[in-house]
This record gives structure tokens, C-alpha cells and sequence, in this order.
């Protein structure tokens, strides 16, 4: 009823001796099975020598970046920024005591303890100097 399993065709070794030198017709692909064409070999360009495959996206680079939005406070501070720093640069340069200290460092700018002409003109090149270190030292600040 039963084939004993000793003689099943289970393995390759066991059927090539069991036939013989010749190939067994169990193991062995029909020739319409066999490709003729290596077109597709050839053509494929992962087996090139230096192939490299397409670069992939970066995980990081698909996410979409979160930025949050300034509040009304900051945006308001931001546009008002330079007007309010120029305000309180005057404000310091019209200082009795500013005035004093530059005629007492210039003595020559001034007449009867007043600036003249060019003692005004010292002055406005101090305010430009100052607003312009202010914003050097704002931008060191905020980077």
C-alpha cells in the first residue's frame, strides 16, 4: 500500500546515484524553462561595477519642522525695537550731565559753558556711535 520512505526520491544526491550518471528527470528544469535571453542581466543597473543606489530623503528632512509663532508681545517689541532704542539714546544725550562731561572732555567745543557748532556736532557723532554699538551688541545678543 505504502512506499517504504527509504525509497521516496526525497533527496538529489540519493537520485542522481539511484539513476546513474546520467541526470535525474526529477531535479532537472525543462529546457522551455531555462532562460535564453540575459537581456535583463545586462540591462539592470545594480549589477555595474560602482553601482550606487539612488540617494533616499533624510527621515529628518520629510518631517515637517515646527516653528512657533511669536506672540503679539514680540512682534511688537521687534518692529519697535529700533524707536524705542534711539528714544532712550537721546534721552540720555540730552542729559545735563552728557553736555557737562563733554566740554569738560573737549573743553574747545564749548563757549561759557555752552556747546557751540562744533561741540553739537561732537555730540551727534557720539549718539551715531552709540546707536550703532547698541545695535552690534543687540545682534551678538540675539545670535
Amino acid at each position: 500500500m505504502s512506499t517504504p520512505i527509504s525509497e521516496l526520491p526525497y533527496n538529489t544526491v540519493t537520485n542522481s546515484v539511484s539513476n546513474g550518471p546520467a541526470p535525474s528527470s526529477h531535479t532537472e528544469l525543462p529546457a522551455r524553462d531555462i532562460p535564453r535571453e540575459t537581456i535583463n542581466h545586462t540591462a539592470d543597473p545594480q549589477v555595474t561595477t560602482n553601482y550606487l543606489p539612488p540617494k533616499q530623503p533624510q527621515y529628518i528632512e520629510q518631517q515637517i519642522q515646527y516653528q512657533p509663532q511669536p506672540s503679539k508681545t514680540d512682534k511688537l517689541l521687534e518692529e519697535f525695537k529700533i524707536p524705542i532704542l534711539l528714544s532712550v539714546l537721546y534721552f540720555i544725550f540730552q542729559l545735563p550731565s552728557v553736555t557737562a562731561f563733554i566740554i569738560r572732555l573737549l573743553p574747545s567745543v564749548a563757549l561759557n559753558h555752552e556747546l557751540t557748532m562744533t561741540g553739537i556736532a561732537v555730540k551727534s557723532i557720539l549718539f551715531g556711535c552709540a546707536y550703532h554699538l547698541s545695535m552690534m551688541g543687540m545682534e551678538y545678543v540675539n545670535q
